[in-house]
């Protein structure tokens, strides 16, 4: 993941994770379980753009990952604009 520029308030972040996903919401849990430690955060007053995080999804998965970005605001308001990137890169 790659943070690229940011206006943020304080205590803000930006959380990116993966999680195995299903084909059909039928589906149990087994198939949407979240993959353990899978994520990444950006943080206001930690990490300035530009700046670079990755993680790696380790074995047993599926065949279908689902990508989730996250932001999060502490109590403070103000403008909430970060511009991020994501590259996945899958191999057998």
């Amino acid at each position: 993941m790659r943070l690229h520029a940011v206006t943020w308030p304080t205590g803000a972040s930006v959380t990116v994770s993966a999680q195995m996903d299903a084909p059909t919401p039928e589906d149990t849990q087994d198939f949407t379980a979240t993959i353990g430690g899978a994520s990444v955060t950006f943080t206001q007053g930690s990490d300035t753009a530009p700046a670079v995080k990755m993680f790696a999804i380790t074995a047993p998965f599926g065949g279908y990952i689902r990508i989730y970005i996250k932001g999060t605001l502490a109590a403070s308001t103000g403008t909430f604009q970060p511009t991020i990137s994501v590259d996945v890169a899958g191999k057998s």
